[in-house]
């Protein structure tokens, strides 16, 4: 029998120190408790966040978790606000863990909400900050993985699986 081919994952991601995520993020990794999420618009001239993270919810169900809660007429409003869809290069995300992947999960449902709310095809970079252990191979704990807003369930699962390591780049 043939072996399988490893699948081929993302290079190690040295992530810019944008101040304007840097801060709000950067001490996530260390977080054992709530699930934190916000989303950074990225255009030629730098970054600018796209909503609050959410207030937490217990109700239980991914219809419920910040992921999917975040996109909201709100952020419409703020991309509106710094030059429309156009301006914008690709949307970083930045979440506690990795997107839950089960029946109406986020992993599934953020691209599309993505696509709803901005009504472009966008690229996406979403990142995990506590360690899930996936990253066995690179010794890598935090993890980000890439894809479109319009991206398919067919297209999404291969591109999680090449899943990355990342960290901050030195100053």
């Amino acid at each position: 029998m043939a072996a399988v081919p490893a699948v081929q994952r993302l290079p190690t991601l040295q992530r810019a120190r944008t101040l304007e995520i840097y801060k709000l993020v950067s001490d996530w990794s260390g977080n054992s408790g709530e699930i934190l999420y916000v989303a950074h618009a990225i255009t030629a001239n730098g970054a600018f966040c796209l909503g609050d993270p959410p207030e937490q919810d217990t109700r239980k169900g991914a219809k419920f978790h910040p992921d999917q809660r975040y996109w909201d007429k709100k952020v419409q409003a703020r991309i509106d606000a710094a030059g429309g869809v156009r301006a914008i290069v690709r949307i970083e995300i930045d979440c506690t863990l990795m997107p839950c992947a089960g029946l109406g999960g986020c992993f599934w449902t953020v691209p599309s909400l993505v696509q709803k709310t901005t009504g472009l095809s966008v690229d996406l970079r979403i990142f995990s900050h506590r360690d899930e252990s996936m990253g066995k191979n690179d010794n890598m704990p935090k993890r980000y993985f890439e894809c479109r807003s319009s991206d398919t369930h067919v297209d999404l699962e291969p591109k999680y699986d090449r899943n990355g390591g990342w960290d901050w780049a030195a100053l």
